[in-house]
Formats: structure tokens, sequence, C-alpha cells
């Protein structure tokens, strides 16, 4: 069925911030989990690029070119007139830019949960996206519960339990043939 791309640069930005959020943590699990993943969405928004209409092409390209101002200035600000904050403070602004940035990722697919239940076909949910939200998801908010951080735990909950919704939404709706966005 047809897939929105747009999600290939949202899962770059949001590896970007959360290598940001890594370094104000002091939190090495955080930064080498995220590593892999800022260079596979880069990988995927590349390859989706190749594949996309024109438009698709220039939203996807204004995505990264807007996260790529946004993050590396955020960082100079909080780096540079912010030197005398804590990193606590510092931690608490990077958090919330990846909040920000994750709720985006996570919501994006609302739009297209609305189009399944009214036409009644999951062709356009990508089961295995599907499924790997669900697993990394429940990771990350098993691991920001073990070391109490909300910023990690609060906006991954949100996704799981978007993305159980999803996968029961291909479960309900497969297509006749079987295959329903698998």
């Amino acid at each position: 069925g047809d897939r929105k791309p747009i999600p290939w640069p949202a899962i770059t930005g949001n590896c970007a911030a959360w290598l940001g959020y890594s370094y104000f943590k002091r939190d090495w699990f955080v930064y080498l989990a995220n590593q892999p993943g800022f260079l596979m969405g880069l990988f995927y928004t590349f390859t989706a690029v190749g594949l996309s209409s024109s438009r698709t092409r220039d939203v996807m390209t204004a995505i990264i070119l807007a996260l790529g101002l946004a993050l590396p200035s955020i960082a100079v600000v909080l780096n540079l007139p912010m030197r005398d904050y804590d990193e606590e403070k510092k931690a608490f602004v990077w958090g919330m830019v990846c909040n920000l940035i994750l709720v985006c990722y996570y919501s994006a697919p609302m739009s297209t949960l609305w189009t399944v239940v009214q036409t009644k076909s999951a062709a356009t949910l990508h089961w295995p996206s599907c499924l790997m939200n669900l697993v990394n998801g429940t990771c990350w908010v098993l691991y920001g519960f073990a070391i109490q951080d909300y910023f990690i735990m609060s906006p991954n909950l949100a996704g799981m339990l978007l993305s159980l919704v999803q996968i029961t939404l291909i479960g309900v709706y497969r297509d006749k043939d079987g295959s329903g966005g698998m």
C-alpha cells in the first residue's frame, strides 16, 4: 500500500537528539543505542528520498535541514550562553527537545490509523516497523524505569501503546489475501 516515508527523517532527528541527551546525562548506554539508529535513519532517509515523489523528497529534505539547523543550534546555546548552568538544567532542556521530536515521530501515524479504520484495510501500516517500534519502545520504557529517567520512559510508553494499537489494527484489518500490511 501507500506508505509515507516521512518517519525516516524523524528517526534520524530523534536519534541525533538522544545523542545530545546522552552527552548531558553522561549516559553511554543512550549514546551507544542511538548512534547506530542515527546512521540507519540517515540510510533509510536517503533510500526513501530516491524512491519518493518530488513533493515528498522536498518535505523530507526540509525536515532534515530543519533538524540539522535546530539540534546543533540548541547544543551551542546550551554550551555557550548557558555554560554556567548546571548539567541537570541543560539535560532538562535537551530532554524536552528529545521528547518533542519523539512525540512527533510516534504521533505521525495517527492519520494513517484513521484511514485504516475507515477503509478497513491495514495495507498502509508497515508491520515490521510497528513491531520494532513496540520492541524499541518497550526496551526504553524498561530502561527509563530502571534508571528513573522520565524523559526516556514517558514518550516511549506512549509510543509503545500506539504500536500496540497499530499491531491490533493490522490483526483486525488484514487484507482479504491475508497479507494486511504484512
